[in-house]
């Protein structure tokens, strides 16, 4: 009996032993793992979401339907405010996933940092340190989409209300030469003149600067 209790308590001290040894690994192991299935999923999330984003009416593809619809822009104002409500949105989701990217790469660079501290042997470092990246990689790559997205719309917003208020411009322009004969008294022509002075004052107003920016998409740029 007491060779066979001797016995035990060398097998406990054993697996003790061994335990301490290992059940860092372990845990370190369980938490790749984690780490990898955090991944996959932050990973198909993003590409459902990035997809839903690319697929957006792009600018061609509004500025198309301006085209066709310009005797009434209604219709293409209520089509880029309604695709503008979609990309803001998709931006929210988009923000909660580049959150959840974050947390997950930070996660990522804590386990490479405790592996480098321990100067353990690594699990898995040479797989963490690419996924860090292209969690970062996500997130860029969603950003840029959806602000770029985003700026097109509104500036074509913008060129259609301004090119709405200038065809009202020229027509006015059109309207008040019709109505001024050519010879007029001196009155008149003093008269006329500042009412034209004050009409091409107007085009100021329009502020077509905004579409002349070298940052402007091509098709949307204003030139004289």
């Amino acid at each position: 009996i007491s060779s066979a209790l001797t016995h035990v308590d060398n097998s406990e001290s054993v697996l003790l032993q061994f335990w301490i040894l290992h059940e860092s690994r372990l845990n370190r192991c369980l938490a790749l793992r984690r780490f990898e299935q955090r991944f996959k999923e932050i990973q198909s999330s993003f590409t459902q979401l990035y997809n839903d984003i690319i697929q957006l009416p792009d600018l061609n593809t509004s500025l198309h339907l301006f085209e066709c619809c310009r005797t009434d822009n209604s219709n293409t104002r209520e089509e880029i405010d309604q695709t503008l409500i979609q990309v803001d949105d998709l931006s929210e989701r988009a923000q909660t996933m580049i959150s959840h990217a974050t947390l997950l790469a930070n996660e990522g660079l804590g386990l490479i940092m405790e592996q480098q501290k321990q100067k353990s042997m690594a699990y898995g470092i040479d797989s963490i340190e690419p996924k860090c990246q292209e969690l970062n990689e996500m997130k860029k790559k969603l950003t840029e989409q959806v602000d770029e997205k985003r700026n097109n719309l509104q500036l074509l917003r913008t060129y259609i209300d301004k090119l709405e208020l200038i065809n009202d411009w020229c027509t006015r322009g059109k309207d008040m030469l019709a109505m001024h004969p050519i010879h007029l008294s001196n009155d008149k022509a003093i008269r006329s003149l500042s009412e034209l002075e004050h009409f091409l004052g107007d085009l100021s107003t329009i502020n077509l600067d905004e579409l002349q920016h070298s940052l402007t998409p091509e098709p949307l740029r204003v030139r004289f």
